[in-house]
């Protein structure tokens, strides 16, 4: 696990996220057309890469200590959420936006980029793991998520239909499968596996043409978000860290941990934002910021962590 080869890895993801900026900016994306592809990496494509891991990981891990890493995760969000709290005390942010600091904090870019960075850093087993400890992302994002991007004033009803939703639906046949030990022709999982790889370049034009909606100008203006990126991709990541490796015995388990809490803010806050009634302004600027320097932040995790 060298830096080189995360550096080489961020780099690829970086240049087609500039790929999808540039397809923004040039109207070859649209929003509309932004949205549906959307719609197939996060119905199709991601769950068919959640789902091969479970087929192709090797057996060395039980459910208990599957359970711990669960549990593990759900602290490292916890932390996170104090942090943000934390920091929107300062006087960069307003009042309304104090909830939405903690969002930012807390729920990273673990879809779009995170598992396809473990995926190729790892490979399978490491898709697995990285599956287990984003249940939580899964769980609360339409949950405590939808408060904290929310302001007080929306009408802020949840359906638990949201819980259900194909990539937690994935994640939780893949864990099954994999402690089933349950194996598949040849033929379906070439399907899973070619259905699944279109996930990476699908995931990066996506979160480029997210990022093209910001005016740069607009983002290196705002001190406050130059803090909640060192909060989500510097210090988030080293408490996970510490309290991963006081419970959690395989390194393995450890990095990855540690690197999806390293991920940037999460794309879908801004999306939330708007249907919420949240700060999509700050939500999208603080994503472009920390998407941006994630592409040095991370290699750097990984330099560490080996």
């Amino acid at each position: 696990m060298g830096v080189e080869t995360a550096l080489s890895q961020m780099l690829v993801l970086f240049f087609g996220i500039l790929v999808g900026f540039a397809a923004y900016r040039l109207k070859i994306i649209d929003d509309k057309g932004s949205k549906a592809v959307t719609g197939l990496v996060m119905n199709i494509t991601l769950p068919c890469f959640i789902l091969l891991s479970g087929l192709t990981s090797t057996h060395g891990t039980t459910g208990p200590q599957m359970l711990v890493y669960f549990g593990v995760s759900i602290s490292c969000y916890a932390f996170a959420a104090i942090l943000g709290l934390l920091i929107s005390r300062l006087p960069f942010f307003q009042s309304k936006d104090h909830r939405l600091c903690a969002f930012m904090t807390t729920f990273g870019n673990t879809g779009f980029i995170g598992l396809p960075f473990i995926g190729g850093m790892f490979g399978s087993d490491a898709v697995l793991y990285a599956t287990v400890f984003n249940l939580p992302f899964n769980l609360l994002v339409f949950s405590i998520g939808v408060f904290l991007v929310s302001d007080g004033a929306a009408d802020v009803k949840i359906n638990p239909s949201m819980f259900l939703n194909p990539n937690f639906i994935a994640s939780l046949l893949a864990i099954a499968l994999y402690l089933l030990e349950v194996s598949l022709p040849s033929l379906p999982t070439s399907c899973l596996s070619t259905l699944g790889s279109a996930t990476v370049p699908l995931s990066m034009l996506i979160t480029g043409a997210t990022l093209g909606k910001e005016t740069p100008k607009d983002v290196f203006a705002s001190p406050g978000l130059y803090l909640l990126s060192l909060a989500k991709l510097v210090v988030v990541p080293l408490i996970s860290f510490g309290l991963l490796s006081l419970i959690v015995s395989d390194p393995l388990m450890v990095r990855i941990g540690t690197l999806l809490m390293a991920m940037p803010i999460a794309a879908n806050s801004t999306m939330l934002c708007i249907q919420y009634g949240g700060n999509h302004r700050m939500a999208s600027r603080g994503v472009f910021l920390s998407t941006l320097f994630s592409v040095a932040t991370i290699p750097l995790f990984v330099a560490l962590l080996s």
